[in-house]
């Protein structure tokens, strides 16, 4: 992700939806790394077989509620790109200066 930052003065809304999803893929991959089977000559007792289970089930937990809270993240982000480009633009400079002209010009008549 530190990669993408040069890119924030580019196009800084579509970096603010591609952070929380790069976000989810770091952190599920992440945990699909540090729960994976381990090696099967590895022998475990029945305790430490409970308790690398209960870990596992943690570590997806709360791996699962950062990804889900970065989805929300993600789909704020998307909604505000697209209720930009949605919304008229403002009129230009020049418009504006006319008609502040021509609303004085009605005032002193």
């Amino acid at each position: 992700m530190l990669a993408l930052i040069p890119l924030c003065p580019l196009a800084p809304a579509a970096l603010d939806l591609v952070i929380p999803l790069a976000t989810i893929v770091g952190f599920l991959s992440a945990a699909y790394a540090r729960t994976r089977p381990p090696d099967p000559g590895t022998p475990l007792t029945a305790r430490q077989q409970n308790a690398e289970r209960l870990r596992k089930r943690r570590l997806w937990a709360l791996t699962l509620l950062i990804s889900v809270l970065s989805l929300f993240a993600a789909v704020s982000a998307y909604a505000g790109i697209v209720g930009r480009v949605g919304q008229p633009r403002p009129p230009a400079p020049s418009m504006i200066s006319s008609r502040q002209s021509s609303s004085s010009a009605r005032t002193t008549s």
